[in-house]
């Protein structure tokens, strides 16, 4: 398998694991699986195509896609119609999924923030996705999504301190502002002030 494929669930079911399945519940034992080459170890459901993927193993392929994404503008859908809410409705399975490492109850969160993909993540452990969840983050990153939230996320920033340090520049207006107008300033008004104060 390469990175630029889609990932198709195996038809052969691997070596079973302890863990169950997040989406289809204790009765349901994930299976040993490599993707990529050369290969990285994740488990996965034979019943409903989800797969687990510790912290680590996840980076490692993140990493092989990122040093082929694209690297000029491109136009990208930052926030698609969430994925992961019709695909809990599908399976009947509960909102909130226990880790397969901890059993603990995974947080929901959107990948990278602005991808519009919900996964299930364990901070401690890893990640779970629902069939072709992978295959959408995947996709995402290779285009260039985590290039263009970082651009725009670092124009926020910029934008922040910039007000930041506007507001501090009016602290002084604002003090010698008379007490009895603020509240109540308006654009229109804090000119006509200054207009006065400069004469």
């Amino acid at each position: 398998h390469h990175c630029a494929t889609p990932l198709i669930p195996s038809g052969d079911a691997g070596t079973p694991s302890r863990q169950s399945c997040p989406a289809c519940g204790d009765e349901h034992l994930l299976t040993s699986r490599r993707i990529g080459d050369p290969g990285i170890g994740v488990l996965e459901c034979p019943r409903c195509a989800g797969l687990w993927l510790a912290s680590e193993e996840l980076e490692l392929l993140l990493d092989r896609v990122r040093a082929t994404a694209a690297s000029t503008e491109v136009e990208i859908v930052l926030e698609p119609r969430t994925q992961h809410s019709t695909a809990v409705a599908e399976q009947g399975g509960a909102l909130y999924r226990p880790c397969p490492a901890c059993s603990k109850l995974m947080h929901r969160r959107n990948f990278g923030r602005k991808s519009g993909i919900i996964v299930d993540h364990c901070r401690p452990h890893g990640y779970w996705f629902d069939a072709q969840e992978l295959e959408s983050v995947l996709r995402w990153v290779r285009k260039g999504g985590e290039v263009v939230v970082g651009r725009l996320e670092a124009e926020e920033e910029r934008e922040a301190r910039h007000q930041q340090e506007l507001n501090r520049q009016l602290e002084p207006l604002d003090a010698e502002w008379p007490r009895s107008n603020r509240g109540a300033r308006t654009l229109i008004d804090l000119l006509d002030w200054m207009a006065i104060r400069i004469r």
